[in-house]
């Protein structure tokens, strides 16, 4: 029996497929190995091919988060905790990216809530989405605080 259940492994392609959608699948070809069609079956729930890892530390440094690792790390009971110092001062893009994420935050939000309950699945789905937002929020922050200093 695998250490791991079929509803972590099915975060874990979540959150490539989320990985990928953010830096666009089609641009993504040209920072990595692998074809369009082979990200395409990592973020794929219904694939059992799942994202090798120089693929993953590539796709983390073009997105500029590690959401992969950090979910494993999770996994495993760690949390990613950044090296001091590796702040950067936000840009407009930061902001763009937040804007969305928590654009559709508030959507699978309020999607959820239209029965007046949160069922596992929409649990699962808003997890990450959160997740991502609360980094993204770090992220300014740490880059903030870096500011005239």
């Amino acid at each position: 029996m695998r250490p791991t259940n079929e509803h972590e492994r099915r975060d874990l392609k979540a959150i490539c497929n989320r990985a990928l959608r953010q830096v666009g699948a089609s641009n993504f070809v040209n920072d990595t190995r692998v074809s369009e069609g082979h990200l395409s079956r990592y973020g794929g729930l219904a694939d059992v091919d799942y994202m090798p890892i120089d693929v993953v530390a590539d796709l983390e440094r073009v997105v500029g988060y590690p959401l992969v690792s950090e979910h494993l790390a999770g996994l495993s009971g760690f949390a990613l905790v950044p090296v001091s110092g590796s702040a950067r001062t936000p840009d407009m893009e930061d902001v763009a990216r937040l804007a969305t994420t928590k654009g559709a935050l508030v959507s699978a939000f309020i999607k959820a809530l239209l029965d007046s309950r949160f069922d596992a699945h929409e649990v699962r789905e808003l997890l990450p989405v959160l997740d991502d937002a609360i980094a993204q929020m770090q992220d300014l922050r740490r880059g903030l605080q870096g500011v005239g200093k």
